[in-house]
């Protein structure tokens, strides 16, 4: 919970009052969380193992290891980046570490334009944006059009570059990645 102000007692309170059906139906039943002073730190543990299990952690691990931008703009696939890293803060603790694992799942077309001076996250996908930006290549039709696709035969043709001006950006972090 983002309302890091309120008092935890408060916060589960709060939460409490927005679930929904089985969940509220849990929140009012669940015997450890009856009476007051709760601790933000007791419910989200109490409310994770009732709802979200073992399998379902390795299913979120497993889906942000595959997961590659493909037909997701890069702010779409940022997104989805922070949300499933959550469930995998070991494999991106280390910022380089972060910073390499949204590279890579960038398009191809994205990344070659990425030069390697920028190492953070933030540079990578402030720079991303960019490119994403000036180059129009928001939809995968787009980004396939560029990239040259494949051909009939199946070999992957080079990009298509020559009528568009290419320039080399110098680094600067604008906007601010999500989380």
């Amino acid at each position: 919970m983002r309302a890091s102000r309120l008092a935890d007692d408060l916060k589960v309170e709060a939460v409490g009052l927005q679930l929904l059906d089985i969940a509220r139906t849990w929140f009012r039943n669940e015997p450890a969380l009856a009476g007051e002073g709760h601790t933000w730190a007791e419910f989200k543990l109490l409310f994770k193992e009732k709802f979200f299990s073992p399998t379902d952690k390795i299913d979120l691990v497993r889906q942000f290891q595959d997961l590659q931008q493909g037909s997701l703009s890069v702010e779409e696939y940022a997104v989805e980046f922070g949300r499933l890293s959550r469930y995998a803060e070991y494999m991106v603790r280390d910022p380089e570490i972060r910073a390499s694992r949204f590279r890579e799942g960038l398009t191809w077309d994205i990344k070659i334009l990425i030069p390697s001076i920028y190492e953070t996250y933030t540079q990578i996908y402030a720079e991303a944006r960019k490119v994403e930006r000036e180059w129009g290549l928001k939809s995968k039709r787009e980004r396939d059009l560029f990239s040259g696709a494949t051909s009939s035969a199946g070999a992957a043709k080079r990009p298509q570059l020559k009528h568009r001006s290419f320039q080399h950006h110098q680094p600067q972090v604008q906007a601010r990645a999500p989380v």
